[in-house]
């Protein structure tokens, strides 16, 4: 199986990870404290605060910890997305090579 194909990060997702980010600066909270509350180390938080894509649990959790509900979080951003970006938003799968059956020879 092959490594997927990387896509360049959604300005959306970049700036919901910059507004989570302003958030956690604001409320005076290290990348440490917060990964360690919604099971994230500080490097995979600082990924989803560049951008990266979030599951919808972690951003839950987010939320709790940073005392803001979803919509007033995404409120904050603009909203400007239409099935054009449906594919720029999607996570590229792993391809999967076909086997080739080797037979034997008698």
């Amino acid at each position: 199986m092959s490594k997927p194909r990387k896509k360049p990060i959604h300005p959306y997702l970049i700036e919901l990870g910059t507004e989570i980010r302003k958030l956690r600066i604001k409320r005076d909270v290290s990348l440490e404290t917060l990964g360690g509350e919604i099971g994230l180390d500080a490097a995979n938080l600082q990924k989803l605060e560049l951008g990266h894509n979030l599951t919808l649990n972690t951003l839950l959790k987010l939320c709790i910890c940073l005392d803001i509900t979803p919509s007033k979080l995404l409120e904050n951003l603009k909203w400007d997305l239409n099935e054009d970006d449906i594919d720029s938003l999607t996570t590229p799968r792993p391809i999967k090579k076909k086997l080739v059956k080797k037979t034997k020879k008698k």
